[in-house]
């Protein structure tokens, strides 16, 4: 399976944590050339990166740092993932955050 190269990113959101969190996916997540979103989800990227972690039994409590959503991407290059975190204090800054998100897309 592959991404499409037509986007600047993919957005998964809880609505789709658990499928998405299938280790059928692991090699797409580390093997994409764009950035992915996980939006809204307190246990950042692990359950999608790591093979055998669905995301409804992984230990919340170790995985979570306080962000509502992270920009993960792999460098296949240098063999390393970088992951970006983004922060929700308020609901009401929710465009904020959309727009943090955006411009951090953008750059990459």
């Amino acid at each position: 399976m592959r991404i499409s190269t037509n986007f600047d990113a993919v957005m998964i959101t809880p609505v789709m944590f658990e499928e998405a969190s299938d280790d059928k996916y692991v090699d797409l997540y580390n093997h994409s050339e764009m950035p992915i979103i996980f939006f809204d989800s307190p246990k950042r990227h692990y359950p999608f990166t790591r093979g055998g972690i669905p995301y409804e039994t992984a230990h919340w409590e170790s995985l979570n740092n306080g962000s509502h959503t992270t920009i993960y991407l792999y460098n296949i290059d240098a063999f390393r993932e970088d992951a970006w975190y983004f922060y929700l204090k308020d609901e009401k800054e929710l465009d904020l955050l959309y727009k943090e998100i955006f411009q951090k897309v953008e750059m990459l």
